[in-house]
């Protein structure tokens, strides 16, 4: 297959991070150093950093490296015609909890959307254990929570839960619905909600996920810390970090800082 690990692409990123930074002190010098010196050495540096990141990533397109199991993607990222960024490199293994950050259009709701198969992915590849193509189904909580406000807590819940062929018993939805603190809303209709409890009830699928690490490795979360409150962000790390733990890996985006994440991938750096 056609990825570097993470360890040999951040290896070889440092490396020449770490020769454009020293070109950069030269370039700044050669100019005379000063303010003007150094902003076009700077600016060159940043430039040049850009394209190493990118031409990393389309060298590991043709490394040949193995991965032993989760998820590879190497690729662009591109909105209709547009493109954003080039020669992103994401390898996702069992364990793993990924925050995927970068500026606002970089991408990440796109690239999110492209690994859960909503969208296609224009120009790059996916794969799974090595296997060309996303073999299993990801667990993918939309940025957009897709609630309907007319339906009660509970057939919300029971309707995204079944796109997954989950077919929960009311104790299970109890359970579920106590950990995102809605017991008792069962029958409340969701346009009576905060914009946080709403996000709550979307959340909810988390605590059946991670009973089903086996079906749904793969969780693939966008922005799941927005209009929470620290009590429920604490639990949505709490269950990233159990659901990592028994074998699943996650890519998540957020604005927030990521206590619990053992990985990092900016987009920034890919930006066309």
């Amino acid at each position: 297959m056609s990825l570097f690990n993470n360890a040999s692409s951040q290896t070889l990123s440092g490396a020449v991070s770490g020769v454009i930074g020293k070109a950069g002190g030269m370039l700044s010098s050669a100019l005379g150093g000063g303010k003007l010196g150094n902003a076009i050495a700077g600016a060159a540096s940043k430039a040049a950093s850009k394209a190493a990141q990118r031409a990393v990533g389309r060298l590991s397109r043709n490394a040949q490296v193995g991965l032993a199991a989760g998820l590879g993607a190497i690729g662009d990222i591109q909105r209709g015609d547009f493109a954003l960024c080039e020669g992103v490199s994401l390898v996702l293994n069992a364990g793993d909890i990924c925050h995927l950050t970068g500026e606002n259009g970089t991408g990440k709701t796109t690239l999110m959307m492209q690994l859960a198969g909503l969208i296609p992915l224009v120009a790059g590849e996916v794969y799974w254990q090595g296997e060309l193509g996303l073999l299993v189904q990801p667990f993918y909580v939309a940025h957009q929570v897709g609630i309907h406000l007319q339906l009660s807590v509970e057939q919300n819940l029971r309707f995204l839960l079944a796109l997954y062929g989950i077919k929960p018993t009311l104790d299970e939805l109890e359970q579920a619905l106590d950990w995102v603190g809605l017991a008792g809303y069962e029958k409340i209709s969701c346009y009576q909600l905060s914009a946080g409890q709403t996000r709550r009830v979307g959340l909810a699928r988390l605590w059946f996920g991670v009973r089903y690490v086996d079906q749904f490795p793969c969780w693939l979360l966008d922005e799941p810390l927005t209009a929470l409150d620290i009590n429920m962000i604490a639990k949505i790390e709490s269950i990233m970090q159990q659901f990592a733990h028994d074998g699943g890996a996650v890519l998540m985006t957020s604005h927030q800082t990521v206590a619990v994440a053992n990985k990092h991938l900016d987009l920034t750096l890919y930006m066309v």
